[in-house]
């Protein structure tokens, strides 16, 4: 094939694409809104009872999926470096594996996730079957902690 017919292909491929760009763009800013809007209305059910309930379940379900005495360490504090406490979890700072449903993550983010959020998660846990939550309060020497409450355990029992 000569490099003239190459070139007309390449330019024809191109205006094609372009062409198919433009007429689906459109339907895509059309179907990117209607999904926005359908968010916002699964958004805007979520209460803080409904969201205290989703991250609590996802919690339970975590740790049932491990074994039994699987342990979790939850610290209720305002904020904690991470750096400092490997092996303890923060309600503040939640990380993705305790979110698995994504109603639990618009709910996590709708809300404050201050002291009293964090309290409503532990008390819900204590409600649910086989979850064993045992509070404790620890010293820490040099770790940094903002307006710390208290350590939960979190296990399952079974």
């Amino acid at each position: 094939m000569n490099l003239k017919l190459q070139r007309k292909f390449h330019q024809c491929k191109k205006s094609l694409i372009r062409y198919w760009y433009r007429l689906m763009k459109p339907l895509a800013t059309f179907l990117e809104a209607k999904d926005d809007e359908r968010r916002q209305k699964m958004k805007s059910k979520i209460t803080e009872e409904k969201a205290v309930r989703y991250i609590a379940e996802d919690i339970a379900r975590y740790i049932v999926k491990r074994k039994k005495g699987y342990t979790v360490s939850f610290i209720i504090a305002e904020y904690m470096d991470e750096d400092d406490f490997a092996g303890y979890e923060s309600l503040s700072f939640l990380r993705y594996n305790f979110r698995m449903r994504k109603k639990t993550t618009m709910g996590y983010y709708k809300f404050n996730r201050g002291i009293p959020f964090q309290e409503k998660i532990i008390e819900e846990l204590k409600a649910i079957k086989g979850i064993q939550v045992e509070e404790e309060i620890e010293t820490f020497k040099w770790e940094r902690v903002d307006n710390y409450k208290k350590t939960c355990n979190v296990s399952y029992i079974g």
